[in-house]
């Protein structure tokens, strides 16, 4: 048995089954946070991909999106069923948010071009220093925003009852697509947010409403990155197929455990992902 997933391994661009299993388990973990949280788990594998298995800066981002569609889907589809999604605002923000991850797309196209073998700090390159510093900051600020945000009052008023500016949520998915295309992530960290507490939705349905726009512009992104021969496939599938196990967990999980507890978790988890990439990319380069 080992013998065979070794073997898959080495075609996958693996070292060894426990890196298969480790990815797997991995997936799992991030598919519970997507279903939960409405995230795509791209925050936990880009820089799994780019410290653990040391991927490029490009190939990190691409393979961590690859991985993406397969593990919202499965949320989406239990939403669905609830109706809890708000077109109206998901249509409006996933219009910013298309355009705008394609954009981001097209400057990693062309700076891998230009920029890729260029060495800038010990053994690394412009893209991957960029990635390195760009994400943990990014990591932290996640954690942070997580926790402290986990002490505000739920909006007081009925979900949906807040009028909201159509060019302002336009601008808000322009950003979730920038952040998404150029870190692998979905974005649901900036959307779900947006939807409790400028739209007034409830958890549920801000997290369905992510979920809604993250699969489409990860779909997309993930051809997009396809195209130009940046996905790495197997550890994409390897982690999707964990992923969509960990959906569904994370669908029992969330009906049983507090909200508060989950996000101080999730805010705490982030924080320790962050010290660990900045810790291993940055601080013990040579």
């Amino acid at each position: 048995m080992f013998d065979s997933i070794h073997l898959f391994a080495g075609v996958a661009g693996l070292t060894s089954w426990f890196d298969v299993l480790f990815l797997f388990f991995s997936g799992i973990i991030a598919g519970v946070l997507s279903a939960i949280f409405g995230v795509g788990g791209g925050f936990l594998f880009t820089p799994l991909f780019h410290t653990w298995f040391h991927f490029s800066a490009v190939n990190s981002v691409a393979t961590s999106m690859a991985q993406i569609p397969f593990t919202t889907l499965s949320g989406l589809i239990k939403y669905l069923r609830k109706i809890n999604i708000q077109y109206k605002e998901g249509f409006t923000m996933l219009a910013g948010a298309l355009p705008a991850s394609q954009a981001a797309v097209f400057t990693y196209k062309w700076t891998s071009r230009h920029l890729s073998d260029t060495i800038v700090y010990g053994t690394s390159t412009f893209l991957d220093l960029f990635l390195a510093i760009a994400f943990t900051f990014l990591l932290f600020s996640m954690g942070v925003y997580t926790i402290i945000n986990n002490r505000r009052e739920k909006p007081e008023t009925e979900p949906g009852n807040k009028k909201t500016s159509t060019l302002r949520t336009l601008i808000w998915g322009i950003a979730v697509g920038l952040v998404s295309g150029f870190f692998g992530v979905g974005g649901g960290f900036l959307a779900v947010p947006y939807f409790i507490y400028v739209c007034g939705y409830t958890p549920a349905q801000s997290s369905a409403t992510s979920l809604f726009i993250i699969f489409p512009v990860a779909f997309l992104s993930t051809l997009h990155f396809w195209s130009l021969d940046q996905v790495i496939v197997a550890p994409a599938l390897v982690a999707a197929i964990g992923g969509i196990m960990g959906a569904q967990l994370g669908a029992q999980i969330s009906l049983k455990t507090k909200e508060k507890r989950l996000k101080v978790a999730l805010g705490f988890f982030q924080l320790g992902l962050g010290g660990v990439y900045l810790f291993t990319k940055i601080l013990m380069v040579n």
